[in-house]
């Protein structure tokens, strides 16, 4: 492109080949392409990571259900040991 002496503004210069055109054109088509599927990649790799925090928060609220859990187990194996004592104690007396 040149600018015009004129008052026309600007104008294609002749030097440009139609090949050179097309060759712009096209590459401008494949970029906004690429950019077109890297925002729907970027779409996806949301809705999985929304999907993982999701999934991270049930599995944190196992892990403190287990845990409860596994609290309970040892008071009670504590307290099956001192009853098996008691017993042990009652049956040895005469």
């Amino acid at each position: 492109m040149a600018h015009c002496d004129d008052r026309s503004g600007w104008r294609l210069d002749r030097r440009i080949s139609v090949s050179a055109i097309v060759s712009g054109v096209t590459c401008c088509a494949v970029v906004i392409g690429l950019i077109a599927s890297l925002e729907v990649r970027l779409e996806g790799l949301e809705a999985q990571s929304v999907l993982l925090r999701d999934e991270m928060r049930e599995a944190r609220k196992t892990v403190l259900r287990v845990e409860r859990i596994d609290e309970r187990m040892t008071l009670m194996q504590r307290l099956l040991e001192e009853i098996r004592t008691d017993l042990r104690q009652r049956s040895e007396r005469p």
